[in-house]
């Protein structure tokens, strides 16, 4: 089944990341939908998961305590509750043994 102008989801708190997507994107039939909350992504996800296509995560995410941590795949697991059919790239800029596990 094909989504006319999906939606894709990218959430990374780097804004320089979410300015690659933007450009990458900006001349494409989609709508992106740029986040750098990974709670605001998946709260608005939730309410209105129609219409995306995939969604880009990145690993490590700023937590609510405004550290680095490595959440990214608990967010995979939320969005993926929400949309089982839902395909979802990891992504990251970390290249730890931690990070490539």
């Amino acid at each position: 089944m094909s989504i006319k102008n999906p939606k894709i989801l990218v959430i990374d708190d780097d804004l320089s990341v979410l300015s690659a997507f933007q450009i990458y994107f900006q001349d494409q039939p989609i709508e992106l939908v740029l986040r750098s909350s990974a709670d605001i992504a998946v709260d608005e996800f939730r309410i209105a998961p129609q219409g995306y296509a995939c969604a880009f995560v990145d690993y490590q995410l700023v937590n609510e305590f405004g550290e680095q941590e490595a959440i990214g795949h608990e967010i995979v697991k939320e969005l993926k509750s929400i949309s089982p059919s839902l395909y979802v790239v990891m992504m990251s800029g970390d290249d730890s043994k931690e990070a490539l596990n």
